[in-house]
C-alpha cells in the first residue's frame, strides 16, 4: 500500500531531473498528475526491452538494477531513495533500457507521460532543456560506470529531441 504522507510535488522538487528543469509552477502541475505507487519486495518495476511511458523517482526502499546476460542477469547498480529510473520511456516512448526490481518494500513517485505533456504543450522549450538535463545524467553515468557502458537513450542530444518531439506529438 503507498504511503499516503508521501508530498509528490516536494520529492519531485528534490529531484534534480526535474528540478533544474521545470519552474516551480511547472513542478505544482507536474506533481497533480503523479502517483504514489508501492511495490513489494521482489516486484518489478520495469524490465527491459518492453515499452513503457513512464519514470519513477524511489522515495522509501531499494532497487536493483540489472541488464541481460549470457549467464543471467548482470547487475549493473543499486538504487535508494533519490534515485531516478525509466526517464527514457517517459521521455520518448522507448522501450526499458533495463531491468529494476525492489530489494525491499519500495515506494515511488510514478510520473507518465499524460503528467508531463501538457508541460510540453505548454511550453516547447522544455524539450532542450531535458536534453540538457539527459547529456549531464549521460556524463554522470559514464562517471560512475565507465564510458561507454549504458547509453541512456543510445540516442545524440538532437536525436533525442526529435524522439521527444515526436513522442509528444510533433506540435512542441
Amino acid at each position: 500500500m503507498p504511503e499516503t504522507s508521501v508530498d509528490p510535488r516536494a520529492v519531485l522538487g528534490a529531484t534534480p531531473f526535474f528540478a533544474e528543469v521545470l519552474t516551480p509552477a511547472e513542478l505544482d502541475r507536474l506533481a497533480t498528475g503523479a502517483g504514489v505507487v508501492a511495490f513489494a519486495e521482489g516486484e518489478t518495476l520495469v524490465v527491459e526491452d518492453e515499452p513503457g511511458s513512464s519514470m519513477f523517482v524511489i522515495v522509501a526502499g531499494s532497487a536493483e538494477v540489472t541488464l541481460r546476460g549470457d549467464g543471467g542477469p548482470r547487475h549493473l547498480a543499486d538504487l535508494a531513495p533519490g534515485g531516478i529510473v525509466g526517464e527514457g520511456s517517459l521521455l520518448t516512448g522507448a522501450t526499458r533500457s533495463a531491468t529494476v526490481t525492489a530489494r525491499s518494500a519500495l515506494t515511488a513517485i510514478e510520473v507518465d507521460k499524460a503528467a508531463i505533456e501538457p508541460l510540453f504543450d505548454a511550453e516547447p522549450k522544455l524539450v532542450e532543456r531535458f536534453a540538457d538535463s539527459v547529456q549531464r545524467r549521460q556524463a554522470e553515468v559514464d562517471r560512475i560506470y565507465g564510458a561507454g557502458h549504458g547509453n541512456l537513450f543510445g540516442l545524440t542530444r538532437t536525436d533525442l529531441g526529435d524522439a521527444m518531439r515526436t513522442f509528444f506529438g510533433g506540435g512542441i
